[in-house]
């Protein structure tokens, strides 16, 4: 009877725990999918395992279109794939069994119809539930910030031109009146001189 009591004990206990893995596994996928940033797992050889909505609408593919292509050929400029396979390999060789920290970088992504854009990319590995390695890969399309900060730069360079013209006019405008106005003064000194 003890024996039965325990075991429906570790039961309980047991199903309480699949509920919260649960719960805590739909709040992960919610939270994944209602991100603003492109969110893109792909196991070990760079298959994609999830690709959540904000990565189809910067990408311009559907889940189905992505789930089991190659990461890096959806995402990247074929000629530029074989640069990331070797980035991707050189990062898991140097961590070996241990979890690559989150690593940032800016590249140009192309899109589903080929537009290139560029994008802010933070790569980490991970291991699933099944504690195989997984790539996650969280892109944030920074075009518009790119666009504006070129306008910044843009605007700064004019600025600074204007102020140079301002500066050179006002170094030539008084060098032009300081001439005329000495002579003027030179002038009236001599007539101030005559009348003494």
């Amino acid at each position: 009877l003890a024996m039965l009591l325990v075991a429906l004990l570790l039961q309980w206990k047991l199903k309480r725990r699949v509920r919260q893995t649960e719960r805590l596994a739909f709040q992960m996928e919610r939270v994944i999918e209602v991100s603003q940033d492109a969110v893109i797992i792909a196991d070990a050889s760079g298959v994609v395992q999830e690709f959540n909505s904000a990565a189809s609408r910067i990408f311009g593919y559907s889940a189905e279109q992505a789930l089991g292509a190659n990461a890096l050929e959806l995402v990247l400029a074929p000629n530029d794939v074989a640069q990331g396979e070797l980035w991707l390999q050189a990062r898991s060789d140097a961590a070996g069994e241990e979890q690559v920290e989150n690593v940032r970088r800016v590249e140009t992504l192309r899109d589903a119809s080929g537009r290139a854009f560029p994008a802010e990319i933070t790569i980490s590995t991970s291991h699933d539930a099944l504690g195989s390695p997984i790539w996650i890969a969280i892109l944030r399309d920074i075009s518009e910030r790119v666009a504006k900060g070129q306008k910044l730069r843009a605007a700064i360079a004019a600025a600074e031109h204007d102020a140079a013209v301002k500066q050179k006019f006002l170094t030539l405008m008084s060098h032009e009146m300081r001439t005329p106005l000495q002579g003027v003064l030179a002038t009236f000194d001599l007539l101030d001189a005559n009348d003494v």
